[in-house]
Protein backbone atom coordinates (compact mmCIF):
# COMPACT_ATOMS: atom_id res chain seq x y z
CA UNK A 1 0.00 0.00 0.00
CA UNK A 2 3.01 2.27 0.44
CA UNK A 3 6.05 3.27 2.46
CA UNK A 4 7.43 6.04 4.64
CA UNK A 5 10.64 7.97 4.08
CA UNK A 6 13.77 6.53 5.68
CA UNK A 7 15.29 8.27 8.68
CA UNK A 8 18.82 8.36 10.03
CA UNK A 9 21.28 6.14 8.19
CA UNK A 10 18.61 3.79 6.80
CA UNK A 11 18.19 3.78 3.02
CA UNK A 12 15.24 3.18 0.68
CA UNK A 13 12.30 3.40 3.13
CA UNK A 14 11.47 3.59 6.81
CA UNK A 15 8.49 1.28 7.02
CA UNK A 16 5.96 -0.37 4.76
CA UNK A 17 2.36 0.80 5.03
CA UNK A 18 0.04 -2.17 5.31
CA UNK A 19 -3.56 -2.70 4.38
CA UNK A 20 -6.29 -5.31 4.25
CA UNK A 21 -9.64 -5.65 2.55
CA UNK A 22 -12.88 -6.03 4.45
CA UNK A 23 -15.82 -8.24 3.50
CA UNK A 24 -17.21 -5.44 1.31
CA UNK A 25 -13.97 -5.10 -0.67
CA UNK A 26 -12.90 -1.82 0.96
CA UNK A 27 -9.17 -1.31 1.56
CA UNK A 28 -8.20 -0.26 5.10
CA UNK A 29 -4.96 0.92 6.70
CA UNK A 30 -3.45 -1.71 9.04
CA UNK A 31 -0.37 0.10 10.37
CA UNK A 32 3.23 -0.17 9.30
CA UNK A 33 6.14 -2.56 9.57
CA UNK A 34 9.73 -1.36 9.88
CA UNK A 35 11.56 -4.38 11.28
CA UNK A 36 12.68 -7.58 9.61
CA UNK A 37 14.71 -5.88 6.88
CA UNK A 38 18.39 -5.98 6.06
CA UNK A 39 19.99 -3.73 3.43
CA UNK A 40 19.40 -6.24 0.62
CA UNK A 41 15.72 -6.68 1.51
CA UNK A 42 15.20 -2.92 1.76
CA UNK A 43 16.66 -2.48 -1.73
CA UNK A 44 14.70 -5.42 -3.18
CA UNK A 45 11.36 -4.29 -1.78
CA UNK A 46 11.95 -0.66 -2.77
CA UNK A 47 12.67 -1.76 -6.36
CA UNK A 48 9.27 -3.46 -6.38
CA UNK A 49 7.46 -0.50 -4.80
CA UNK A 50 8.80 2.45 -6.77
CA UNK A 51 7.34 1.45 -10.19
CA UNK A 52 3.83 1.20 -8.73
CA UNK A 53 3.92 4.49 -6.79
CA UNK A 54 0.84 6.68 -7.08
CA UNK A 55 -0.06 10.17 -5.84
CA UNK A 56 -3.28 9.38 -4.01
CA UNK A 57 -3.94 6.80 -1.28
CA UNK A 58 -5.52 3.57 -2.51
CA UNK A 59 -7.60 3.40 0.68
CA UNK A 60 -11.33 3.16 0.33
CA UNK A 61 -11.80 3.16 4.09
CA UNK A 62 -11.25 6.32 6.13
CA UNK A 63 -7.95 6.52 8.04
CA UNK A 64 -7.02 9.38 10.35
CA UNK A 65 -3.84 7.94 11.84
CA UNK A 66 -1.60 7.82 8.79
CA UNK A 67 2.12 8.49 9.31
CA UNK A 68 3.77 11.59 7.83
CA UNK A 69 6.18 11.48 4.86
CA UNK A 70 4.34 8.66 3.15
CA UNK A 71 4.29 7.40 -0.41
CA UNK A 72 1.39 5.42 -1.84
CA UNK A 73 1.44 2.47 -4.23
CA UNK A 74 -1.08 0.51 -6.19
CA UNK A 75 -2.21 -2.34 -3.90
CA UNK A 76 -0.53 -5.12 -5.87
CA UNK A 77 2.16 -6.55 -3.60
CA UNK A 78 1.48 -8.84 -0.67
CA UNK A 79 3.91 -8.98 2.20
CA UNK A 80 3.90 -11.57 4.92
CA UNK A 81 4.15 -10.11 8.40
CA UNK A 82 4.43 -11.82 11.77
CA UNK A 83 2.57 -9.90 14.49
CA UNK A 84 1.27 -10.48 17.99
CA UNK A 85 -2.34 -9.30 17.60
CA UNK A 86 -4.64 -6.70 16.11
CA UNK A 87 -5.18 -3.47 18.03
CA UNK A 88 -8.64 -2.01 18.64
CA UNK A 89 -8.11 0.07 15.49
CA UNK A 90 -7.39 -3.14 13.55
CA UNK A 91 -3.70 -2.39 13.13
CA UNK A 92 -1.08 -5.08 13.52
CA UNK A 93 0.78 -4.97 16.84
CA UNK A 94 4.54 -5.71 16.95
CA UNK A 95 4.85 -6.53 13.23
CA UNK A 96 7.98 -8.00 11.67
CA UNK A 97 8.45 -8.35 7.91
CA UNK A 98 8.91 -11.93 6.67
CA UNK A 99 8.88 -11.47 2.90
CA UNK A 100 6.84 -10.76 -0.20
CA UNK A 101 4.28 -13.37 -1.23
CA UNK A 102 4.18 -14.22 -4.92
CA UNK A 103 1.45 -16.84 -4.46
CA UNK A 104 -1.24 -14.40 -3.24
CA UNK A 105 -3.14 -11.53 -4.79
CA UNK A 106 -3.65 -8.30 -2.83
CA UNK A 107 -7.44 -8.81 -2.89
CA UNK A 108 -6.89 -12.07 -0.96
CA UNK A 109 -5.65 -10.15 2.09
CA UNK A 110 -8.73 -9.77 4.27
CA UNK A 111 -9.33 -9.29 7.96
CA UNK A 112 -10.69 -12.61 9.15
CA UNK A 113 -13.14 -12.03 12.01
CA UNK A 114 -12.98 -15.75 12.86
CA UNK A 115 -9.20 -15.80 13.37
CA UNK A 116 -8.09 -16.07 16.97
CA UNK A 117 -6.43 -12.65 17.06
CA UNK A 118 -8.80 -10.81 14.76
CA UNK A 119 -11.35 -8.33 15.99
CA UNK A 120 -15.03 -8.55 15.14
CA UNK A 121 -16.08 -6.47 12.15
CA UNK A 122 -17.58 -3.67 14.22
CA UNK A 123 -16.24 -0.45 15.67
CA UNK A 124 -14.68 -0.95 19.09
CA UNK A 125 -15.03 1.84 21.64
CA UNK A 126 -11.81 3.48 22.77
CA UNK A 127 -10.84 3.23 26.43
Amino acid sequence: MGWTDPQGSRRYFGSLLLGYYDADGLLHFAGGVGTGFNEARLREVYKRLSPIERKTPPLTGQATDLPPRRHWTEPRLVCEVRFSEYTRDRHVRHPSFLGLREDKQARDVVLDPKAGTALPMRRWPRR
